[in-house]
């Protein structure tokens, strides 16, 4: 007995802990790739409750391309189509008085899809409603449903919140695609009442993005008048707008400052985002009210803070203020017109930023105080030698370079697309 214990413990080995890891973590890539099938599952398996749930949508999913029920995470929304019955009869009820004006206007509708906010403006007693679709599928439908609504449905083969990729197209070959999509649509003084109301699921921000820009340029859609904005859009959009100066706010930039300049917006309702495709894969980023989509009224101001004339000067200014996130007042307005610091500092003026120090950023201060120092640069006696007009000249040349170069992947993408409605016709 005394011999056993000494034998059992020399050949007894113990397995060192790190060996065991080393041999869980050989097999990552195994894990990985099951992943992605389950992934898939699930974007169907929801998808499918949600259209099984309601029986009104049975029939509604059949009609809809596969491609339009989810995107990925790295995938950006090109287009946005509601497929519930039930919320375009709401929409269309919010929006219908603001198709009530003394003056007719043009009523447009933009990825229409299965007709349903089309079919309630008809049925509501708008006379005529121009669609812009570019999709072959849903085309078809819309065809048909024009069958219903004779000489009521003009219907055109693009999507008019791409029309900036059209605009570069055009700017290449010189060709007719934006005055083509804006075909008889009247001009009308700017300040009078909108030439047109577009009304949609609006995807992404480039629409607002391409306005902004016309408006200060004074080009293409905006010279037929001001228009009116019914759009559908995501929340994360609308609040990147709508954004104001904070230190932890990245979404407080120049396009945001310039919409909040130029546009009166209102936030009309909020509706359920599974009525709306595609959706956005579950491993998206997610953000505030996600599960939603609002209606949001858009329309141009009368008026802008400065002449349309000096438009260009404060889409610059404001475009350079905020071309990095820790740009500081005083020491950018110094370089572009010297000794204007001074009078910043010193001023008591109303709107101007309180307590302005050289450690001052431009991302502290309200759209209105923004336009205040602009207006002391635009005021100043050396602002038509100031070193600002140099920057824009040279800023000017170099958009100008970075369109160029855009253009010729609009005009390939265009020529494609212009190849399948050819085909189709």
């Amino acid at each position: 007995m005394k011999f056993l214990s000494p034998i059992v413990l020399s050949y007894s080995k113990k397995i060192p802990l790190r060996r065991l890891t080393i041999k869980v973590s050989e097999t990552p890539e195994l894990v990985s790739k099951q992943e992605e099938p389950v992934r898939k599952l699930r974007n169907k398996t929801r998808l499918n409750r949600y259209f099984d749930g309601l029986f009104y949508l049975k029939d509604v999913k059949q009609s809809i391309p596969e491609k339009y029920f989810v995107v990925t995470r790295k995938q950006v929304f090109q287009h946005m189509y509601l497929v519930d019955q039930k919320i375009a009869k709401e929409v269309v009820r919010t929006i219908l008085p603001y198709l009530k004006c003394d003056d007719p206007h043009i009523v447009c509708e933009s990825n229409p899809g299965l007709g349903l906010i089309t079919t309630e403006l008809l049925r509501e007693g708008v006379e005529m409603v121009r669609l812009y679709e570019s999709c072959i599928e849903f085309r078809n439908i819309l065809k048909n449903l024009s069958k219903l609504f004779p000489d009521s449905i003009e219907l055109f083969s693009r999507d008019i919140f791409h029309i900036s990729s059209l605009s570069y197209a055009d700017r290449y070959d010189s060709g007719n695609r934006v005055k083509e999509m804006l075909k008889g649509i009247p001009k009308k003084p700017w300040n009078k009442d909108p030439v047109m109301t577009i009304i949609g699921p609006m995807p992404h921000r480039n629409f607002l993005r391409y306005l902004i820009k016309m408006i200060v340029f004074q080009q293409e859609i905006v010279t037929y008048g001001r228009m009116q904005m019914l759009v559908l859009m995501e929340p994360m959009d609308y609040e990147t707008f709508e954004s104001a100066p904070n230190l932890n706010s990245r979404s407080y930039k120049y396009n945001s400052i310039l919409f909040q300049l130029f546009f009166n917006y209102r936030l009309l309702g909020k509706y359920n985002r599974k009525s709306f495709l595609p959706w956005q894969s579950k491993n998206a980023q997610n953000y505030a009210d996600d599960d939603l989509i609002y209606l949001v009224k858009i329309v141009p101001n009368e008026t802008f803070p400065v002449p349309n004339k000096d438009l260009i000067y404060l889409y610059y200014f404001i475009k350079e203020s905020f071309r990095k996130p820790n740009q500081k007042l005083i020491p950018t307005m110094e370089n572009w017109l010297p000794g204007i610091g001074a009078d910043l500092i010193l001023s008591n003026h109303e709107d101007n930023f309180k307590n302005t120090n050289i450690y001052t950023l431009f991302r502290e201060l309200r759209p209105n105080q923004l336009i205040y120092v602009f207006r002391l640069l635009l005021n100043h006696p050396k602002f038509k030698s100031s070193p600002f007009l140099a920057l824009i000249e040279s800023q000017l040349l170099k958009d100008e370079t970075v369109e160029t170069d855009a253009v010729i992947d609009s005009k390939k993408t265009s020529d494609d697309d212009d190849e399948k409605w050819e085909n189709e016709e």
